[in-house]
């Protein structure tokens, strides 16, 4: 960064896991005078990497002027604490969060978990077993953010909307962040197809090793690493089926009050959005 004792980074992405933040990452890296980490996404300075102070957390970005710095780690959300220690590093930053029908949500962590070899069971006995349908998906930690940052300093994006309407949203986006806004094209993005690994040991391993590499800000080289194709070569030709619509309903029934409760605060019919047919 230009001046690492004075400039601090002037927003977050903070969550949710699983709703297109990769997706976000990727367009705002499209926008002139957005500055992302040079060669991640997720930094995770204020969980995992906090001890190791602001300047490690500020090499992660390429030294430019007058242009605005942030950074997307969704896992933020879930704990009060990572949220305090961002309050505390920046008092006026500004912090965004994503929401994506819960069926969509719970069936990609699903994917996520059986991808990095620390689930085996079906969908249904995956979401049995987790306890997700009996907490709240987004509200409460929706309330929190809004109590420590405010509403005014807190961006809500709906990743239905961002990808009907890519450059309306982050035009409201970079508004919020106080960015100039002139004519914004984006370039349309392919949906990650939801691939099997062939070995899933091994690709927790290469995980693990990524973790690794990024504690020591050698970021670098699991860009080059990805660059090469290693990553898809070790993928099966298996691919996750759609979910159960059965499964859908179920789940999206689960959270219809706390749907209906999201739909006024947010003053956006989530309902229809999401397409679950009820009103709100």
């Amino acid at each position: 960064m230009s001046n690492q004792s004075r400039h601090k980074i002037d927003f977050v992405g903070i969550g949710f896991s699983k709703c297109g933040s990769t997706t976000l990452d990727e367009y705002l890296r499209q926008v002139r005078g957005i500055n992302l980490p040079a060669h991640t996404k997720e930094v995770h300075y204020f969980d995992w990497y906090y001890h190791k102070g602001e300047r490690w957390y500020h090499k992660k970005f390429k030294k430019t002027e007058l242009t605005i710095y942030g950074e997307i780690t969704p896992g933020y959300v879930k704990s009060p604490e990572y949220l305090h220690r961002i309050k505390d590093y920046h008092p006026s930053i500004k912090v965004i969060l994503i929401l994506r029908n819960p069926a969509d949500r719970i069936y990609s962590r699903y994917k996520h978990a059986y991808q990095n070899n620390n689930n085996k069971q079906s969908l249904e006995e995956y979401i049995q077993n987790s306890g997700f349908l009996e907490k709240s998906i987004y509200i409460e930690d929706l309330l929190t953010t809004f109590e420590i940052f405010g509403r005014s300093h807190t961006h809500v994006l709906i990743f239905e909307e961002m990808v009907k309407n890519p450059e309306n949203e982050i035009k409201k986006l970079l508004k919020f962040l106080g960015a100039r806004v002139d004519h914004l094209t984006l370039q349309r993005l392919h949906a990650n197809r939801s691939e099997i690994p062939a070995n899933r040991a091994l690709y927790k391993l290469l995980k693990k090793g990524v973790r690794w590499l990024k504690a020591l800000n050698l970021d670098w080289v699991t860009e080059k690493v990805k660059s090469t194709g290693f990553k898809k070569m070790m993928m099966s030709k298996q691919v996750f089926s759609p979910m159960d619509e059965d499964t859908r309903k179920k789940i999206n029934r689960v959270y219809r009050e706390e749907i209906k409760s999201l739909s006024c605060l947010l003053d956006k019919d989530l309902n229809e959005i999401w397409k679950l047919g009820e009103k709100s």
